[in-house]
């Protein structure tokens, strides 16, 4: 019931995501980010404005905001392909989804995410994106570790495969890192075989490492991230170069995410439409 009041709370947030997605394709804009130079229009400056607003105002109103929209909704089919998103099924896909790859390069963030939703973003994409898929050149990212903070809301760390739509993401690869888990390998064995630098405590179910020093140690998997600013600063760096600079141009798998392989759960979406749908 707690995922579920988080999943309400945060589809206030993620209506942006669609609405911005679809402004941009709609207005040629270059989906690397740049600036539409015909109109004058900082779409970068926009965004993560919007985001902070939406983002701000959400510790005030936002939860009475989602029950308004959520209530009496989620058993009406919306007409559109999500009417016929049957839970039980997507769980078995993400189940299948989520299987270890044996014998690929594995990465697992070494610090949370933090901050709010906007901010989490540039995180993600410094880590998936920049440090993983181009940088380290890693085949797929432990998901278990992989958390968003509800900064406006509960306080508390989210799980990514709760929020975004994982098996969606897995169809990408290899063009995007695939993500896996620990816990959907084919047995205890086989994980602690493929994973043997890590362990999850019995108690709290948190992944902790069992090396010393797993930046410079940890192999299966690689621990990503230098501090708990790097991914952001990797994002940052980057941006700078293809978007201020133009020295070099959008990475592949960035234009991917940004063109929607990164997407909400087939659940918010859900909630999502039935929103925009009283409109």
């Amino acid at each position: 019931m707690a995922v579920l009041r988080w999943m309400k709370a945060s589809a206030l947030l993620l209506i942006l995501g669609n609405i911005l997605s679809n402004l941009l394709q709609l207005s040629n804009i270059d989906v690397g980010g740049r600036h539409d130079t015909s109109s004058g229009i900082d779409f970068d400056a926009a965004w993560l404005n919007t985001y902070n607003y939406i983002s701000a105002a959400s510790s005030t109103f936002g939860s009475s905001l989602a029950d308004t929209f959520t209530g009496g909704s989620k058993d009406r089919e919306d007409g559109r392909a999500l009417a016929f998103h049957d839970e039980q099924t997507y769980e078995r896909q993400l189940q299948q989804s989520l299987r270890p790859m044996p014998n690929a390069t594995t990465g697992a963030n070494y610090y949370k995410f933090y901050s709010g939703l906007c901010n989490e973003y540039e995180m993600f994409i410094g880590y998936a994106v920049i440090l993983v898929h181009e940088q380290k050149k890693l085949d797929q990212i432990l998901v278990d570790p992989l958390v968003w903070k509800d900064l406006f809301g509960t306080g508390e760390f989210v799980p990514h495969a709760v929020l975004w739509d994982v098996v969606h993401w897995n169809s990408y690869y290899p063009r995007l890192p695939k993500m896996v888990s620990y816990h959907q390998a084919a047995s205890v064995q086989e994980a602690e075989r493929m994973f043997p630098d890590i362990y999850f405590d019995k108690e709290t179910g948190y992944m902790n490492w069992a090396t010393d020093d797993p930046q410079m140690n940890a192999t299966r998997p690689h621990a990503v991230g230098k501090g708990p600013r790097n991914f952001v600063v990797e994002f940052h760096r980057y941006t700078k170069q293809v978007r201020l600079y133009r020295r070099s141009e959008p990475f592949e798998a960035e234009k991917l995410v940004a063109q929607g392989a990164l997407r909400p759960h087939p659940t918010i979406r859900k909630m999502i439409d039935a929103y925009l749908e009283e409109f």
